[in-house]
């Protein structure tokens, strides 16, 4: 795969690249058995004396403890 996209990135024609770029992406095919292209969501549910409690969690999907505090 890797020597695959490495060609691709110094040739020149651009058929070539295209051909190049598909045999890596049917490579890619057979090799990854799932790709989730949907992702759930995660509620945060806390007492209405908190503040600091953010709308979502970032993309590490950690919460933040530290931000929190009583009303």
């Amino acid at each position: 795969m890797r020597t695959l996209i490495q060609k691709e990135e110094t040739e020149t024609d651009a058929a070539k690249r295209t051909a190049l770029l598909k045999q890596a992406q049917d490579r890619a095919a057979t090799q990854i058995p799932l790709l989730p292209l949907l992702q759930g969501s995660t509620a945060i549910v806390t007492r209405s004396d908190l503040s600091g409690v953010p709308d979502e969690l970032d993309a590490t999907y950690q919460f933040r403890w530290a931000g929190l505090a009583k009303k």
